[in-house]
């Protein structure tokens, strides 16, 4: 399912040729490759391992886009396999089996690999993450290390994992376990070596990064207490907030919202408030459901304060959904063959989900551009007609469609496409080009 119709509806955006450029530019001398990308905030910046692996792949493919897409279709495969063996060792076998075949045919998880940007890795990471968090606290802290470094890598390809580190906190709490200080040192040292090119860049800098996010933080927190005049909390951003985890366990189980996803959703949250209290004053046997909850609690709240946070925010709990329905499976059914039966109910909701509204599955290429970009067929179609055109002039490009408010309209994936093929782009050239995308911008 990751890779079905695969080229025909090959995924690129302005956004991805935003990453590929700046490939482009670090090659050349041109950007630095301290940093990597650049997130929704203009000022922030997060860690160049993502960065550093397109590298490799872009230069020895000569600049061929495909080998990210098919590099993360693999690594997104493999999500399902490295789910079994980390959800095995922390959980049980039924609860692996289960939430690895609902990973394998959830709508939110294949989109986040046909999508291939490298935030899945940030998905994947939480799997170790929660291994690790587990051991950390059995031994009092000797496994912090191990918790650190997982953490400085998962902040390496996106940074709302940085709310799993108050949920570790709260994890330590919980149970009640006070590590010694150097095996606290040894977090740190574990969470800053991923992240030596980052610092690096930082210290040549002035930390403006840093400080930048440091002053930030409280700012959204008064903010949403009322003390501060932004980033307020109003009836309209208490609604989105809360939709927007509901949206999130309906995309991971079904692809869109529904009255049947509202129903899984009331009934997961149910049955965890149900074992919560069951299983309390045996905490300690249930120590990784209780982390889980931890985490999901915490980083929802999290990214409450921060409000309304789009789909993409919730990787810090990608597989958290799976993992908690499986639980919950494993735990009210003892017959295996009712099990089985549920378990591919289950899944198989999420393969009509993806077979119903999903463009991967459809005969029939996009032509919404406010939902879907313009096929990779038709961009190279375009930037060949350009290139042909222009006949090796300089020349300006310009594009008219959806997000043409951002960096160069948005427009980067034609500029990579162009460039990489000897293409003179340039600003005030005598000649220019303008892209067009939808009908609605024809006119104006």
């Amino acid at each position: 399912m990751r890779f079905y119709r695969f080229l025909p509806n090959f995924m690129y955006t302005g956004e991805m040729g935003t990453d590929y450029m700046n490939i482009w530019n670090i090659i050349h001398g041109v950007r630095t490759f301290l940093i990597g990308p650049r997130t929704s905030h203009e000022w922030l910046f997060i860690s160049p391992i993502g960065y550093w692996i397109y590298t490799v792949l872009l230069l020895i493919w000569n600049y061929n886009l495909i080998v990210i897409s098919v590099f993360w279709g693999i690594v997104g495969s493999f999500s399902v396999l490295i789910n079994y063996a980390v959800v095995k060792k922390i959980f049980n076998k039924n609860i692996a089996l289960i939430s690895s075949f609902l990973i394998a045919t959830s709508p939110a998880w294949i989109n986040q690999t046909r999508n291939s940007r490298y935030n899945l890795a940030a998905a994947i990471l939480f799997l170790p993450f929660l291994l690790f968090l587990r051991d950390s606290i059995k031994d009092k802290g000797k496994s912090l290390f191990k918790l650190g470094l997982i953490l400085g890598l998962t902040m390496s390809f996106f940074p709302s994992p940085i709310l799993l580190i108050p949920a570790s906190i709260a994890g330590f709490i919980f149970y009640s376990v006070k590590p010694k200080f150097k095996y606290i040192l040894n977090f740190i040292l574990g969470f800053l070596i991923p992240n030596t090119a980052f610092i690096i860049y930082e210290v040549s800098n002035k930390f403006s990064i840093t400080l930048q996010l440091l002053s930030w933080v409280p700012y959204r927190i008064l903010g949403f207490f009322g003390l501060y005049p932004k980033n307020t909390v109003n009836t309209t951003t208490l609604s989105q907030n809360i939709y927007s985890i509901y949206h999130f366990f309906a995309e991971s189980f079904l692809g869109y919202a529904n009255i049947l996803t509202l129903v899984l959703f009331i009934l997961t949250i149910g049955f965890s408030v149900f074992f919560i209290k069951r299983f309390y004053k045996n905490k300690n046997k249930e120590m990784p459901f209780f982390l889980l909850i931890i985490s999901l609690v915490v980083s929802y709240v999290g990214l409450f304060i921060h409000g309304n946070p789009p789909e993409h925010y919730y990787l810090v709990i990608f597989p958290v959904p799976a993992i908690l329905a499986a639980y919950i499976l494993d735990k009210l059914i003892k017959k295996k063959t009712v099990l089985i039966v549920s378990t591919l109910i289950l899944g198989t909701i999420g393969l009509y989900g993806l077979y119903k509204v999903n463009w991967f599955y459809q005969d029939k290429l996009p032509v919404n551009y406010l939902i879907r970009p313009v096929p990779y067929e038709l961009q190279l179609k375009m930037v060949n007609s350009i290139i042909k055109d222009a006949r090796g002039a300089e020349f300006s490009l310009f594009r008219k469609g959806p997000n043409d408010h951002f960096e160069n309209d948005f427009a980067n994936n034609y500029i990579y496409l162009l460039t990489v093929r000897g293409a003179k782009i340039k600003e005030g050239a005598r000649i220019q080009y303008t892209i067009i995308e939808g009908e609605e911008n024809l006119t104006g």
